[in-house]
């Protein structure tokens, strides 16, 4: 998932300005960022057929599975995270 230059307008983006309670990071508490493969009877059969993890995982979002890099743009979106952070934990997703 991409953020066109339509869907960035209307976002504020966040980003932390630090204080003595949070070490100067800007940011307080966690939050999980989550991708998660339901194993249906679909995946079940690939898995079987012995399918390499690459089909398994585009089958997974085609059919709508949510990527740990969607589930980060998503918290960035509502504001409870930050451009940085999305980039730095889903840089390889």
């Amino acid at each position: 998932m991409h953020i066109s230059k339509q869907e960035a307008i209307g976002i504020e983006f966040k980003k932390g300005t630090g204080c003595v309670h949070c070490d100067n990071t800007g940011y307080s508490g966690r939050t999980g960022i989550f991708e998660m493969l339901e194993v249906r009877q679909d995946i079940r059969k690939l898995i079987f057929e012995g399918a390499n993890q690459d089909i398994i995982r585009e089958h997974a979002i085609n059919h709508g599975m949510v990527s740990l890099h969607e589930s980060a743009i998503d918290k960035m979106k509502k504001g409870i995270t930050t451009i940085q952070e999305v980039i730095k934990l889903t840089v390889s997703d």
